[in-house]
């Protein structure tokens, strides 16, 4: 999973900078002993940490399309999302209780509170600033409350999307506190350091991402309008295939990628993967799992003529490498890309020799035919296994079935916990970790 190393060499490393950069110039929090020393440092620390943890989220959500391919993907892009707003929610966390703890310590008589010397005398810009400390703390703790809960309603999955989607934009203002937060309690001398250099980044990157969230604008360069076309359900597996007219020029896709697709603006957008090859004549389809509230209303309430936007595509899901075996393995909605992948396979071979395993719960004959037939347009070896009625999916059922392997790359995509158990298994046997691929279509 070379992607998945990455994002997490790029939140360790990006953070071990961060505070490298803040203690090159702070180096005495290394030999401080008194507690009230301790915790004005260990405040400003925490303090950056978690502010620039939020502030690499915020721009990671604009979907900057450059910094997609080095992530290996905008699936890479969202969990290095997720991670990076983890993180400051503890970097937070730890930021109040440097701030409240010694305070309680002192109260309880477990500790000495020294005696605050005389505040200097202030002129200029730092004057200003601290005239503001107290506002920005104010705004500060009211908007570390704030964070506590929309992170949490974006860690619950039982929380529906939609209230997911609509809460989710809060964290851009909540973005722009903690911008005037950090620029007003800075230390003053730190703005003339790289660190404070690096703040001005931060914060005008912060900015920016917060703004196009809340004006609605992520993303709308890549968006086009389109119409349905032609709907088809297969109502055994509640799948429902949806074919676009794109009414504008659009880029062209790779097999593998996925776009954010709008049906209704009050539901907003949601991502699915294109299951079509792009054939240059304008038309894409999408395969849609009826899933939550929203997804498995489709079926009623799209109507062919209906209005459509498309935003993307998205992706590096892209069934290259150096082996010249591949083991596709998708899982329920997750046999889309692998859809797409066969239909340009079919007009284009690259000689590589693959076997598809098909993992369903619930086979719709239609759905489980045209499976079959892509899969032999392509010259792809189809397994079907039906949850229930054959035994579970392995890494020693593909050992057994496949003894060369260990030869072939991996491609997986379907639900997390099948991806998990399949990853760690195969390394475990041997399977080098570059050598297994998956998409984490889990935006939240």
């Amino acid at each position: 999973m070379i992607g998945m190393n990455r994002i997490r060499w790029v939140l360790v490393c990006g953070l071990a900078i961060v505070a490298a950069l803040w203690l090159a110039p702070h180096a005495q929090i290394l030999f401080l002993r008194e507690v009230f020393a301790m915790r004005h440092e260990w405040i400003l620390l925490t303090g950056l940490v978690a502010f620039a943890a939020m502030a690499g989220a915020v721009m990671l959500s604009m979907r900057p399309v450059s910094v997609e391919p080095p992530m290996g993907g905008l699936d890479k892009m969202y969990r290095l999302h997720k991670w990076l707003g983890v993180t400051a929610l503890v970097g937070a966390v730890l930021h109040w209780l440097w701030i409240k703890a010694p305070k309680w310590a002192a109260g309880w008589g477990w500790i000495v509170r020294p005696p605050k010397g005389e505040r200097p005398q202030l002129a200029g810009m730092e004057a200003f600033f601290r005239q503001q400390r107290g506002l920005a703390e104010t705004m500060g703790e009211w908007g570390f409350y704030a964070l506590i809960v929309l992170v949490l309603i974006a860690l619950v999955q039982r929380v529906p999307y939609g209230y997911f989607r609509k809460t989710h934009r809060f964290m851009a203002v909540i973005a722009l506190v903690f911008c005037w937060h950090a620029v007003v309690l800075t230390e003053y001398s730190d703005w003339s350091r790289p660190v404070g250099w690096l703040t001005v980044v931060l914060v005008a990157g912060c900015v920016v991402g917060s703004i196009v969230g809340l004006t609605g604008r992520i993303g709308r360069r890549r968006q086009v309008s389109a119409r349905i076309t032609q709907l088809e359900p297969f109502r055994q597996n509640r799948v429902l295939k949806v074919v676009l007219k794109l009414d504008q020029p659009w880029p062209g896709h790779r097999t593998g990628q996925f776009a954010f697709v709008t049906f209704d603006p009050r539901e907003g957008a949601h991502p699915f993967t294109i299951s079509s090859a792009w054939k240059g004549d304008g038309s894409i389809y999408f395969l849609i799992k009826g899933v939550g509230d929203y997804t498995s209303r489709l079926a009623e309430t799209l109507k062919t003529g209906g209005a459509a936007t498309v935003e993307g595509p998205y992706g590096d899901f892209q069934f290259s490498g150096p082996q010249e075996r591949q083991i596709w393995i998708g899982a329920g909605i997750g046999i889309t890309p692998f859809i797409a992948r066969m239909q340009a396979l079919a007009v284009e071979p690259d000689g590589r020799q693959i076997d598809l395993f098909y993992v369903t719960q619930l086979p719709d004959p239609t759905f489980v035919e045209r499976v079959r037939k892509h899969a032999k347009a392509a010259g792809v070896a189809l397994h079907l296994h039906i949850t229930g009625r054959d035994p579970r999916l392995t890494a020693d059922v593909i050992r057994e079935m496949l003894p060369d392997w260990r030869d072939a790359s991996i491609w997986f995509c379907g639900p997390a916990g099948m991806g998990d158990e399949l990853q760690a298994a195969m390394r475990k046997m041997g399977l080098d970790s570059t050598a297994f691929h998956r998409e984490f279509f889990q935006m939240r």
